[in-house]
């Protein structure tokens, strides 16, 4: 194999769609509860890896603490429209559907994870993203809360929804769906990152910058033959 075609190969490979098979145990809730449910964060362990906040999308399956389920990570990012994602959980018959209300649940969950629940009033606005990141996949979340809880959480849906309209996922590749395999094993979950550069498409950018630099002296040294 040519050196073009090896540098070539691992660019590709670093780039593709990052996807993957994990465990997750669910050990804690971090949130509150509102309507006499738990809101997120909640904590996990990925993979061995511990005190990892998630937030749930899935309001009407059922998950227990302590309990450990196999889910697939799916980045907001890789989801194309108008071709619906089978592996996630909603809208898989709706690209368009799919794509927007998965942009605009991670645009809550970001909002959520930023929010100072030491507060009272930190507590009930985090609760009420997370409602509102349940209504946008079952209106049927809303029927636990207050008349005016319902409001403000159908607001945050609609504002989120009305941010998204001018995005792309590529503005959400720092968040992933935790899908559990089987989907009724648990409810789904979305992970926020922080947003920097990731190592695989930093290594591959390297890549391709090293490949640049060879071809340059290459041709240097052979008079463009290629």
């Amino acid at each position: 194999m040519s050196i073009y075609r090896w540098f070539g190969l691992v660019a590709v490979l670093c780039l593709a769609p990052l996807a993957s098979a994990d465990t997750m145990t669910l050990t804690g809730v971090a949130g509150a509860s509102l309507g006499g449910v738990y809101t997120g964060p909640y904590y996990a362990t990925i993979n061995g890896q511990t005190g990892i906040a998630v937030i749930c999308d899935d309001f009407s399956t059922e998950s227990f603490l302590g309990r450990t389920v196999n889910v697939t990570e799916t980045r907001v990012s890789d989801l194309a429209s108008p071709t619906p994602n089978t592996t996630v959980k909603f809208f898989q018959g709706d690209g368009a559907a799919q794509e927007q209300n998965y942009m605009a649940a991670a645009y809550l969950a970001v909002q959520l994870i930023g929010v100072d629940q030491s507060t009272s009033a930190g507590r009930t606005l985090g609760s009420l993203l997370n409602y509102a990141i349940w209504g946008l996949f079952d209106g049927t979340a809303y029927s636990s809360l207050s008349g005016s809880q319902q409001a403000l959480a159908e607001g945050y849906a609609a504002t989120a929804l009305g941010a998204v309209s001018s995005l792309t996922v590529a503005s959400f590749s720092n968040v992933s769906i935790l899908t559990p395999n089987p989907a009724s094993d648990s409810q789904e979950f979305l992970l926020v990152r922080t947003p920097e550069s990731s190592a695989p498409v930093l290594l591959a950018f390297n890549m391709l910058a090293l490949l640049g630099l060879t071809v340059v002296l290459r041709r240097r040294m052979v008079g463009f033959r290629e």
